[in-house]
């Protein structure tokens, strides 16, 4: 069985984010005190990756009243739309005052497109991903989510479930592109390819 973000994720994902997403809520909570200090209350910010909106109704909670969702899959949103948030499958041409880009880029064959395209529409982008990590970390990672309350059988079905759909680069890659954008980067892939 292969990973989809359906109606049954849909359902579960604010419980489900928790018990296998490390940080998650320390991370949220980080790009809205980043907000709080830059972000005037009326600017657009775009949640990219959005899922259910979760992240946004939090920012909608503290005041910020122009929200933008953009997901893949509608069928995450779809319960969860509403006047507060406009949400949709494609970016739509704004200038965002503030990106936020979590735990998303890892599903996307082409990141370096996506990133690229999102810093050319947005002030500030904020990333954080699942990214390539040694043995000794990917067994800390599934420990950690059996101490969320996951059982080993669940881990190791998530993990089969996730093979040949995530796209994982270590974050020298990420900051790589960052520092030197897109072209320079397609280079040096190329480059190592030949």
């Amino acid at each position: 069985m292969s990973w989809k973000f359906d109606e049954s994720i849909s359902r579960i994902y604010e419980g489900h984010v928790l018990q296998h997403i490390p940080l998650y809520e320390k991370t949220i909570n980080y790009c809205l005190d980043y907000a709080e200090n830059h972000i005037p209350k009326d600017a657009p910010i775009l949640d990219f990756g959005c899922a259910t909106g979760v992240t946004l109704r939090k920012f909608a909670s503290r005041g910020w009243t122009n929200l933008w969702g953009v997901d893949s899959s509608p069928v995450m949103y779809q319960n969860y739309e509403d006047d507060i948030i406009k949400y949709s499958t494609n970016i739509e041409p704004e200038q965002y005052a503030l990106t936020l880009c979590n735990w998303t880029l890892h599903f996307c064959p082409n990141k370096w497109l996506t990133i690229d395209q999102l810093l050319k529409c947005s002030k500030t982008l904020i990333i954080s991903d699942k990214t390539l990590h040694s043995k000794q970390q990917e067994i800390a990672y599934e420990q950690w989510k059996i101490d969320q309350g996951c059982t080993r059988e669940e881990v190791e079905e998530k993990k089969r479930s996730l093979q040949g759909i995530m796209y994982l680069h270590p974050v020298a890659d990420y900051i790589d592109f960052l520092e030197k954008g897109l072209t320079e980067y397609q280079k040096r892939m190329d480059k190592l390819k030949n």
